[in-house]
């Protein structure tokens, strides 16, 4: 877009590092430096910047930014916030139905799956067991938030007869994406989330947005603001681009037989 770091413009960049404490900290040090624009990733940073009662533009990638009362409308958002909302909403249904839709063409024998949620995002546990229903599949739910949790929740699948692990795409889970893939490969468990690098690090397969086309809107979104444009005017959106990885050496470790069909869609194949 034309811009140049340190010349046209300044980034200042903070992270939570996992404490929703130094978050807080450091979203009031965003507010005290009066930024032109802000960009928040997840409802965490979200909260802890309007805990601060700052005016700056905010442009947001979340799950749900009406749902979650961040904005009153997609097409409209009003006051100061705009972005992406990450299908994570009445959207994010269809999604969470295609991943199951997916594994289920990966194993067609497949009838038991074990859900990892977060029980702070419950909507996304009703998604599941809705479109659970639709493939006729029997879905075992546990939440966690830790990774103390999440060791004896993998063990609880196994011994409840799961045959496959749906992994919430939330916050915890992305941190601790390796060791659970880990976990349930010596389960002989095949996973499936949203984020490419989950296939990546060994999971079977993953479908969800494109996390580089949602950067590359949330740049837009910077741009028109530092042009002037108000967070009011400028449309909430969807993400539009959506990725099938599937980890080919996964599905061979675990004895699968991935159909052609299957990998025919898909955007990156691991061998």
């Amino acid at each position: 877009m034309g811009y140049a770091e340190g010349q046209s413009i300044i980034v200042e960049y903070r992270f939570g590092q996992g404490s929703e404490d130094h978050l807080k900290d450091r979203a009031t040090e965003l507010a005290r430096l009066r930024m032109d624009v802000i960009v928040a990733l997840g409802p965490p940073a979200m909260h802890a910047l309007l805990a601060t009662g700052t005016t700056i533009p905010i442009v947001a990638a979340t799950g749900d930014l009406v749902a979650d009362g961040f904005v009153p409308s997609m097409p409209h958002p009003g006051g100061t916030i705009t972005g992406i909302s990450l299908m994570q909403g009445p959207m994010g249904a269809n999604l969470t139905g295609k991943r199951l839709q997916l594994v289920k063409e990966a194993m067609p024998a497949l009838t038991k799956v074990g859900f990892l949620f977060n029980p702070k995002l419950p909507r996304n546990l009703s998604q599941v067991e809705l479109a659970a229903q639709t493939l006729d599949l029997h879905i075992f739910s546990v939440p966690a938030q830790l990774i103390e949790e999440v060791k004896p929740a993998i063990a609880g699948f196994k011994r409840d007869g799961a045959e496959a692990i749906i992994v919430d795409a939330s916050p915890p889970f992305i941190a601790y994406q390796p060791e659970i893939v880990e976990l349930a490969l010596d389960l002989r468990l095949p996973t499936v989330s949203e984020q490419p690098e989950f296939a990546e690090d060994g999971g079977l397969l993953s479908y969800g947005m494109s996390i580089f086309s949602v950067e590359q809107r949330l740049a837009y979104y910077v741009d028109r603001i530092l042009k002037g444009a108000k967070p009011a005017d400028l449309p909430v959106e969807y993400p539009t681009k959506f990725e099938l990885v599937i980890n080919l050496k996964t599905a061979k470790a675990l004895g699968l037989t991935v159909p052609e069909s299957l990998l025919l869609q898909a955007d990156k194949v691991i061998e």
